[in-house]
C-alpha cells in the first residue's frame, strides 16, 4: 500500500517536473520568437511579398501633340509640343519635345528635351536627357541633363551639372535655382567661371 502510494508520488512528481521544463522552453521559446520580430521589426523587415507588380498601362498614346499650362489667373506658365505623348494614371510622358516658359503671361525662354514627364496632378514638369533653354531677356543659355520647373514656385531646379553661358561669360556647377527668363541665378556647388575660348 505504501509502495503504490510511493509509486504514485513519484508519478506525480515527475509529472510536475516534466511540465515544469516544457512551461521553461515555451518561456524560453516564446522570448526568442519576440526577441526575433522586434529585431526584424526595427531593420523594416516586411515578410516575402506576393503582391504582384501590375505594369502601368497607358491611357492615351497621341502624335503631334501641343499642352498648355495655365495659373489661377489664366495667364500661360508654359507650352509643351512634343512629337509623342503618351499619358499614364499619374504621369504624361513626352517624347522629342520643346518647351516655351512664360512669366506673368509673357513668353520668357524657350528651350529642348529628349523628354518631359507631366505630373498629372501638379502639372509640374521633369525634362530629361539633352536639355538647352535659351531666354529671350538676353539669350542666356542653360544647359543640363535633368531639370524641374515647378508651378507653385514657378522655379527652375536641378541638382545635375550645368552650364551657363552669357555673352560670352561662362559658369559651370552643380545644383541650380533661377527664374524661367534664366535671371536670379543660384548655383549650389563646384562653381566656375571663364569666359568662352579660356578658363579664367
Amino acid at each position: 500500500m505504501e509502495n503504490s502510494e510511493g509509486n504514485f508520488q513519484g508519478i506525480k512528481r515527475m509529472r510536475k517536473k516534466s511540465f515544469q521544463i516544457l512551461a521553461t522552453l515555451a518561456g524560453f521559446f516564446f522570448i526568442l520568437v519576440v526577441i526575433f520580430l522586434i529585431f526584424f521589426w526595427n531593420r523594416g523587415y516586411k515578410g516575402p511579398s506576393f503582391e504582384r507588380k501590375i505594369p502601368e498601362v497607358p491611357v492615351i498614346d497621341i502624335t503631334g501633340v501641343e499642352f498648355t499650362q495655365l495659373d489661377d489667373e489664366g495667364q500661360k506658365l508654359w507650352i509643351l509640343f512634343a512629337s509623342e505623348a503618351v499619358e499614364f494614371e499619374k504621369r504624361t510622358v513626352l517624347k522629342n519635345t520643346r518647351v516655351r516658359l512664360f512669366k506673368d503671361g509673357q513668353p520668357v525662354s524657350e528651350g529642348r528635351a529628349d523628354n518631359i514627364v507631366v505630373e498629372n496632378s501638379t502639372s509640374n514638369l521633369y525634362l530629361k536627357g539633352d536639355i538647352h533653354i535659351v531666354s529671350y531677356r538676353d539669350g542666356a543659355e542653360l544647359r543640363t541633363s535633368e531639370l524641374q520647373w515647378n508651378n507653385m514656385e514657378k522655379k527652375l531646379r536641378t541638382e545635375s551639372e550645368v552650364i551657363i553661358k552669357r555673352k560670352g561669360f561662362v559658369i559651370e556647377g552643380e545644383g541650380l535655382i533661377c527664374n524661367p527668363d534664366l535671371s536670379l541665378i543660384i548655383i549650389k556647388n563646384k562653381v566656375r567661371t571663364y569666359f568662352e575660348g579660356g578658363i579664367e
